[in-house]
């Protein structure tokens, strides 16, 4: 619930000053990982997450067409564990997404056992990249 939340975003910020070290999660190679900076920190946290996400574009066709790249299912399970926490309904999650030098804000959308990241027209097109492109996404999600 959202006052467990802010409990837990007390404990960080309260944590962080403590010991000058995050914890948490962080990308690595395959994935997601669960980790601390420092012994002194052992809570792992949902405070940011930042996802590599790599993989082709491809169209969804729903009530209008929409271009999207998938999460693992591996960093699709983690986000799912957090959900509760992150999402502001449907499991949708908000999220910042970078692709080259385009950032923008959005939803992360569960869809099939994976997280999909909506690739918006204006971005496809500043960075001229079309469907089928495999392209690779910083993807940060904030609880």
């Amino acid at each position: 619930d959202s006052a467990a939340l802010a409990r837990l975003h007390g404990e960080l910020l309260d944590e962080a000053e403590q010991n000058s070290e995050p914890t948490g999660y962080f990308a690595a190679p395959g994935g997601l990982q669960r980790g601390v900076s420092s012994p002194r920190c052992q809570k792992p946290t949902v405070a940011l997450m930042e996802i590599a996400v790599h993989g082709p574009m491809f169209e969804w066709r729903g009530p209008a067409p929409f271009t999207f790249v998938a999460f693992s299912v591996e960093d699709s399970a983690t986000l799912a564990e957090f959900v509760t926490e992150l999402s502001y309904g449907w499991g949708c999650i908000p999220a910042e997404v970078t692709i080259g030098a385009t950032t923008w804000t959005t939803s992360l959308m569960p869809k099939d056992g994976a997280y999909l990241v909506p690739i918006k027209q204006m971005v496809r097109h500043a960075e001229g990249v079309h469907l089928g492109d495999v392209v690779t996404l910083t993807v940060h999600v904030a609880g």
